[in-house]
């Protein structure tokens, strides 16, 4: 059943209570050219955060409402180097070290430049942070009419 799926680019499975780790992980190791992944409200551990970091292909990833860290999303960034769209809202354990973390990758070259972390309720559009310290600043400001953050919704992207 998984071997026609091998071309899979799409994948949506937010708020799967029967979605174990142990499945997502072989389905997204057998998968390899999923560009999009919505995984939200899933009980997310260490094994599938493995396998999604290892999406060389990854362009959108919905981990909203998991229980993912810093230090996973800081390793998923630094794999999939053309992830353009980060949704990690209502996240408990991710924080903004991992705004500030993308901004030094992204100064650097090694991130898409063009990356948009959403983030306690706006989608940060990183390419417009002019300094590192803009990210506390407009994330304490929440300016709607700011160049720097975006209200959003899911529908938006």
């Amino acid at each position: 059943m998984i071997k026609p799926a091998k071309k899979l680019k799409k994948l949506l499975l937010p708020n799967c209570i029967w979605l174990t780790d142990e499945m997502l992980s072989t389905v997204l190791t057998l998968c390899k050219e999923i560009e999009f992944l919505d995984v939200s409200s899933h009980q997310i551990t260490d094994q599938s955060l493995n396998s999604i970091a290892q999406l060389d292909s990854l362009v959108e990833l919905f981990l909203n409402s998991t229980h993912v860290t810093d230090d996973w999303i800081m390793k998923i960034l630094t794999k999939c180097t053309k992830l353009a769209y980060l949704d990690v809202e209502d996240c408990p354990s991710v924080s903004i070290a991992t705004l500030y973390q993308a901004y030094d990758l992204i100064s650097q070259g090694s991130l898409n430049k063009h990356l948009v972390i959403c983030f306690r309720g706006y989608a940060v559009r990183m390419n417009t942070l002019q300094e590192r310290e803009d990210i506390s600043h407009y994330l304490q400001t929440r300016d709607d009419d700011s160049d720097y953050t975006d209200s959003y919704s899911s529908s938006d992207f």
